[in-house]
């Protein structure tokens, strides 16, 4: 609601609502609990503000309870650029065994703060983990009548599918099939917003692999596609396995 122009009254309202007592008295950056993304370098090693896991090789780093704010909010960036498409990217990978009530509820608050921006409409994403993972039980989005209320929804801009090198089912096909297919059978394929990761060296699609989901999006016609690095190395050469990936599925020149 900040980034998106409310005024601070109305999100110190929202934010004690939804229990977030340290953005009640805000006005900017005034909390303690409150900083700008542009801080997180700084904070980086400071175990005030983050804190390690030994679990994963390299290690992961967590937030503790704090709100990090962009440097500029939308609102601002539309006044200085009024022709640009903006909007809120949720990253929706939230394991906390929330109902599909709950997550279904959440996500349309949300997209519709977007939509009734005080500067105008703002687009709303959605991007979750593939929509067929086990862990899927966790987030609320492993239903198919949350996932067809939230493509129907006017205010949610797109939702993604995703696919990788170690999708699970027996082919790339069947693994897009089976996530397109909890939107049922009146989906808008434009509201679609297909991820592709491109992999690690070693484990990126094989051209064949490429070729089978070349064929899925000209045969669907997703409204996005995104590229998820997930551990490729980007930039350098078109010749590079993972910018040749890249220039397949999109039908360019490979040279």
């Amino acid at each position: 609601m900040w980034s998106c122009g409310y005024d601070n009254a109305t999100v110190a309202a929202e934010a004690v609502a939804g229990g977030f007592a340290a953005v009640a008295p805000f006005t900017d950056y005034s909390v303690s609990d409150v900083l700008t993304y542009n801080t997180i370098a700084a904070l980086r090693n400071n175990t005030s503000f983050f804190q390690y896991t030994s679990e994963y090789n390299p290690k992961w780093i967590y937030a503790k309870d704090k709100i990090y704010l962009s440097v500029k909010k939308l609102s601002e960036i539309r006044a200085q650029n009024p022709s640009r498409t903006l909007g809120m990217w949720i990253d929706a990978e939230h394991q906390d065994g929330r109902t599909s009530s709950q997550q279904m509820t959440h996500m349309q608050d949300l997209a519709e703060i977007c939509a009734n921006a005080p500067s105008g409409a703002f687009d709303f994403v959605i991007y979750t983990n593939p929509l067929k993972a086990p862990t899927q039980v966790y987030t609320g989005f492993n239903d198919s009548t949350t996932m067809q209320t939230l493509i129907a929804d006017p205010n949610v801009t797109y939702i993604s599918i995703v696919i990788s090198p170690n999708f699970v089912a027996p082919t790339i096909t069947e693994e897009l099939d089976e996530q397109i297919a909890l939107f049922g059978s009146a989906l808008d394929m434009s509201k679609i917003m297909l991820v592709v990761g491109l992999g690690a060296p070693g484990t990126e699609f094989s051209v064949a692999q490429q070729n089978e989901l070349r064929a899925w999006i000209v045969a669907n016609q997703p409204g996005q596609i995104n590229f998820w690095r997930f551990y490729a190395t980007q930039g350098g050469a078109r010749s590079r396995t993972p910018n040749q990936v890249i220039a397949r599925l999109l039908g360019l020149s490979l040279t």
